[in-house]
């Protein structure tokens, strides 16, 4: 096994307590402007593989995704449990509370998908195991979700590293961004 190959160490795990968020005041927008040629490509690229293997993992509906993130998003954008890493979310361990009121209505007028569809969608997500509907419709994703669809995952956490290492090598050729790297931690 490489490095590359491990995905979410749990050493990573967010700490407790409130989280800090580092500003870069348009710093990687006029990086991705102004290595276009070099940072498009990889940005694009992760996509792509990002997207054909949630088209493979979905029979080919995109819309499952997007309303699957919709739902996650909503639950942990709320969340006041305690953070629990990707390994925890593999195991259904973790994310206990963290249930927002999402339904079809709202779903539907989050991502312009019309009502009908999300509601047949939501329908075959539960039957097959990767949506669960709580009291007043309200709608949680499920453990099973997660580990059928961390391919996918595991592919958006690849481009994300990908265009991490062309963004800090370009800002730190150019001189605006000086990064230690402690691989003891």
């Amino acid at each position: 096994m490489s490095n590359r190959d491990v995905i979410a160490p749990e050493n990573l795990a967010c700490p407790p307590g409130p989280r800090r968020r580092i500003r870069t005041d348009g710093m990687v927008i006029e990086a991705m402007k102004a290595g276009f040629s070099t940072l498009q490509p990889v940005w694009v690229e992760g996509h792509l593989a990002q997207l054909c293997e949630l088209r493979r993992l979905v029979g080919g509906d995109l819309d499952k995704p997007i309303i699957l993130a919709v739902i996650g998003q909503r639950s942990f954008a709320t969340a006041t449990g305690e953070p629990f890493s990707y390994s925890e979310a593999l195991k259904g361990e973790g994310g206990a509370g963290r249930s927002r009121l999402t339904n079809i209505e709202s779903i539907s007028q989050a991502t312009g998908i019309p009502r009908e569809s999300v509601r047949r969608k939501v329908n075959e997500m539960v039957a097959e195991g990767w949506l669960e509907k709580g009291a007043r419709g309200a709608l949680m994703v499920t453990a099973k979700a997660v580990v059928d669809l961390a391919p996918a995952t595991e592919a958006g956490y690849r481009m994300l590293e990908d265009v991490f290492e062309a963004l800090a090598n370009a800002l730190t050729i150019s001189g605006r961004l000086k990064i230690e790297i402690n691989p003891g931690r």
